[in-house]
């Protein structure tokens, strides 16, 4: 019979599935349990069980309970057993059902002390992620003396365990009780106390392999395994030096194996070699610069020449100069892009509105495999290296060079960001295969280090575009950012005509990632789940989200369980994402963020959101540059920058080129306008969809009376010289370029929508017109306004400062914090163990 030990500590969710995986079993005669401390509740699971099945179970936990750590727990539980056979199984994981079954029967035909099976490898809530087939499924390659066949054969067992644990977890083995007294139990190791234990067991005694399923292991946030890849190679190296210096450990290795075998196992363990995940070749390297990077990434090796490059560090960085260098957030892309496609070259392309245009030399802007980037540097022909182009388009205004003068001599093929290293005749196209790492190849802790104590927040936007959504997000982080550390994860790419205000993101954000240029969609929430690693969040903002954030909510909130959500995603009570939120994985947030009062009471009555989670919190508006700007533009110069006539009104529109905001309603005002020749200009400002379409029906229809701007900045400039703003939305929440104009005194023509007959009316100034006003109507009514454009204008001017100072960054921003606090302060109190 066999005894079955389940060490536990806070495993609350999974440990009456791994009790119920013993009980089924028949073979398993006495379960021996003990809480080591836990908080979550496990004591209370512990108990039910334990009084349910007396027969069975024996509930061994000390009074009190006490944390003395998984070793030391296992081994009290392995001293209690009374059978011949042991099976330690972590509260985290179950046993397959048959599996001591199989044991027995195997264990007939064998003289094992010790057999270890293949795992299952499953997910928080049982999914199955895959399967984990001892040595055929290696953490990585062997060395070629130590293929499977070979290692079955000749029973190198101890050999292929001294290069890696391919048998993955305590809960995959099975061994006799005097195994366990003879090694005197498991060593005191927090992270490796399995893998220890294994390679003296395959030293001293017969360990044997059973090629059928026999555990079920479970991969979620809390593994221990995922807390620090750095510490857990600090002790695989503490281990193995302890390990070789013991007589028994030595002699065994000795009479065994041949010295040649030894240091193959022992050279190729990864843990062991002195590798780098980035190593920069730098002309400078004390260049304060080349300092700071090195310093961003905790697992980075500087050398001076690239003679001192070793082969074993994974990536190199070998700029030119020290003077145009790569931001570390531009490295960590190119680096997880690289690992998640095993690709051998990145390319980071920095400039906004082209997609394949680098700045400078190549070599200023890519990391390469060292083998590939020595043959690339000699000028050597390359065949078959595989790269790939990452967009961060954080830089405007800056000369460029066309990608495909970047490789000289070297024949390339491009399809998308994928480029083939080739000779000519060769193609990628149908030759992209399923990338051989995944993102957990590389550790999180190599690539991100701790800045300092304040809280992490991922901001969730679908893309970073020039917008008033984007504008509001920088705005918070802006104000925010000596308060937490924001890390932007974007979901959707970013298009030309939409622009790009990434670079104004990245002064107050510490991270940039856009998963589309990282990896593929079915990939996303794996370089999620990666982040959260690296970055330990301590909060989750969503802001105008995309579709893959709808079709993974419940992934997501199951992802960040351990974690506050705040949504701010709806911009209007009836259109667009507020429709998303009938679906309950859509609401699972812990706060929301209303920024109008239509949408909160949609919330609260529409939606049946608890009044307590519910924030209204009105859109901020940069204040500090309003009013330091506006001082430096009048009228008159403005007109001259724009083009336009001292003779005429000024009328506006700024906003996305989108359907949503009916820029066709204003090209209708501005022809009718033309038509009756008013004594009018229109500017045109914004990016959009529907930008190229809006530029061909002002070409088309003649109207030499609108003028088309990509983007202004700063809008002041333009405000300064406009005399009326129009918006023609079909829905909104509140434009922030409606509050930018007021606050400069500008007046406002406007459909009713959102909160922006709210905002008019507070200010005296109620100009809202229905959204599906007939177009007839709509003129007439915009011709009246203009009509009355110098009361208008002297209302609007009258109220510009206490708009300023209502809907100040300084202010809202206090709002958002409070928010974000109240979020946080229920998770506060559960980490607090």
């Amino acid at each position: 019979m066999i005894s079955a030990v389940i060490p536990v500590y806070n495993h609350a969710l999974y440990l009456a599935d791994a009790i119920h995986s013993c009980l089924i079993c028949s073979e398993v005669s006495e379960i021996l349990i003990a809480d080591d401390g836990s908080t979550d509740g496990s004591r209370q699971i512990i108990r039910f069980f334990a009084e349910k099945f007396p027969e069975r179970i024996r509930d061994l936990t000390d009074e009190p309970a006490t944390n003395v750590g998984a070793h030391n727990r296992i081994n009290k539980l392995c001293a209690e057993a009374s059978n011949e056979w042991i099976a330690v199984l972590n509260s985290d994981d179950r046993f397959e059902p048959g599996r001591f079954r199989n044991f027995k029967e195997f264990i007939r035909y064998t003289n094992a002390d010790l057999v270890f099976g293949n795992c299952a490898i499953v997910g928080p809530d049982n999914e199955l992620l895959g399967y984990k087939y001892g040595l055929y499924n290696p953490e990585y390659q062997t060395p070629p003396p130590l293929d499977i066949g070979r290692v079955v054969r000749e029973n190198l067992w101890l050999l292929a365990l001294l290069n890696q644990n391919f048998i993955a977890t305590t809960s995959n083995i099975v061994f006799r009780k005097t195994l366990f007294e003879d090694l005197h139990g498991f060593a005191a190791y927090r992270y490796i106390h399995d893998w220890d234990f294994m390679i003296r067991a395959a030293a001293l005694y017969n360990v044997a392999y059973n090629p059928n399923m026999w555990t079920n292991y479970r991969i979620h946030p809390s593994n221990t395994i995922s807390e620090s890849a750095f510490k857990v190679k600090s002790e695989v190296r503490k281990m193995m030096a302890d390990l070789l210096a013991q007589p028994s450990i030595s002699h065994s290795l000795t009479s065994r194996y041949s010295s040649q075998l030894v240091e193959s196992s022992l050279k190729y363990n990864r843990y062991l070699i002195e590798d780098a995940v980035i190593t920069f070749v730098l002309p400078e390297p004390y260049h304060p610069q080349a300092v700071r990077l090195a310093q961003s990434f905790p697992n980075s090796k500087i050398v001076e020449k690239f003679d001192e490059l070793s082969d074993a560090a994974q990536f190199v960085y070998s700029p030119n100069s020290c003077d145009n260098l790569l931001q570390p957030n531009d490295l960590r892309n190119l680096i997880l892009a690289a690992t998640i496609n095993n690709l051998d070259f990145c390319i980071c392309s920095l400039v906004s509105g082209a997609e394949n245009e680098i700045f400078g030399d190549i070599r200023d802007v890519s990391i390469w495999r060292p083998a590939v980037f020595r043959n690339f540097a000699a000028g050597r022909t390359i065949v078959g290296a595989r790269g790939r182009v990452v967009r961060i388009p954080r830089i405007q205004g800056k000369s460029s060079s066309a990608l495909e003068n970047a490789f000289g001599s070297h024949d390339f093929e491009q399809i998308g960001q994928d480029i083939l290293l080739s000779l000519p005749g060769s193609s990628l196209s149908g030759s992209v295969t399923s990338p051989a790492h995944e993102v957990g190849d590389l550790s999180p802790r190599e690539l991100v280090s701790a800045q300092d104590e304040r809280a992490v927040i991922f901001v969730f936007p679908a893309v970073i575009a020039v917008g008033g959504a984007e504008n509001v997000l920088i705005e918070v982080m802006k104000q925010l950012k000596n308060e937490y550390r924001f890390v932007i994860i974007c979901t959707e790419a970013l298009t030309q005509s939409q622009g790009s205000w990434v670079g104004r993101a990245l002064e107050h954000a510490e991270g940039y990632f856009d998963l589309t240029q990282l990896s593929s969609h079915s990939n996303f929430m794996g370089v999620v789940s990666w982040l959260k690693a690296a970055y330990s969040p301590r909060m989750v903002f969503l802001t105008n989200g995309s579709t893959w954030q709808v079709h993974n909510a419940w992934q997501l909130r199951k992802l960040f369980r351990d974690v506050a959500i705040v949504d701010q995603q709806v911009y209007d009570a009836e259109f667009g994402w507020v429709e998303w939120l009938k679906y309950p994985s859509s609401r699972s947030a812990d706060r929301f963020i209303a920024v109008t009062k239509r949408i909160e009471k949609h919330f609260l009555d529409g939606l049946s959101l608890e009044t307590s989670k519910v924030d209204l919190i009105p859109h901020p508006i940069n204040s500090e540059r309003i009013a330091k700007n506006l001082p430096n533009f009048n009228r008159r110069s403005s007109l001259e920058k724009f083009g336009l006539s001292p003779d005429l009104r000024v009328v506006s529109f700024v906003g996305r080129m989108t359907p949503q905001k009916r820029p066709w309603l204003y090209l209708e005002l501005a022809a009718r306008a033309k038509r009756d020749k008013l004594p009018l200009q229109f500017v045109m400002v914004g990016q959009g969809d529907l930008s190229e379409s809006i530029r061909n029906k002002i070409g088309e229809e003649g109207l030499e009376n609108v003028i088309r701007l990509s983007n202004v900045d700063p809008l002041e400039e333009l405000y300064a010289a406009t005399d009326l703003l129009v918006i023609t939305s079909e829905y909104e929440g509140v434009p922030l370029a409606m509050l930018e104009a007021m606050s400069a005194g500008v007046p406002v023509f406007s459909t009713d929508v959102g909160d922006i007959a709210v905002v008019l009316e507070r200010y005296h100034s109620r100009n809202v017109y229905p959204v599906h006003s007939d177009i007839d109507d709509l003129y007439t009514n915009f011709v009246n306004d203009v009509a009355n454009l110098s009361t208008l204008k002297e209302v609007a001017e009258n109220a510009s400062s206490s708009i300023l100072r209502d809907y100040s960054g300084q202010n809202i921003a206090k709002m958002y914090k409070l928010s974000f606090e109240k979020a946080r302060s229920k998770y506060l109190s559960e980490r607090a163990f």
